[in-house]
């Protein structure tokens, strides 16, 4: 989880200083922190908040990987267990909307929508 903050921080720090110099460049690549960042925190967080348990982290090829304690997941209602798996199509979306949120009164380039 340090990781995906810090990977949010340099995001938003990227992102402002995009727009602040005007550089697309700039501001296109904290987008992309953003949209890889948030969906691992937001599903962690909406598990965490459910009632489940994590065992352990670990790193494949680079993304991370959040192992959750089978039982506690099982004791989840039904419910519950869709909700956690539909969070983790929130996180990515959510990252980018905000990116665009920020940028699109002064790069039209980075917000881009039709």
């Amino acid at each position: 989880m340090t990781i995906e903050a810090a990977a949010i921080g340099l995001g938003y720090f990227l992102l402002t200083l995009g727009v602040y110099l005007s550089s697309n460049a700039v501001a296109i690549a904290g987008a992309a922190l953003w949209v890889i960042a948030f969906q691992p925190v937001v599903k962690v967080a909406t598990g965490t908040a459910l009632g489940v348990g994590y065992d352990y982290v670990y790193l494949e090829r680079g993304e991370p990987r959040f192992k959750m304690e089978y039982g506690s997941y099982l004791a989840r209602t039904r419910w519950a267990r869709i909700a956690l798996h539909l969070s983790g199509a929130i996180g990515s979306p959510l990252g980018a909307y905000l990116a665009a949120m920020l940028a699109h009164d002064r790069l039209p380039v980075t917000y881009w929508s039709r």
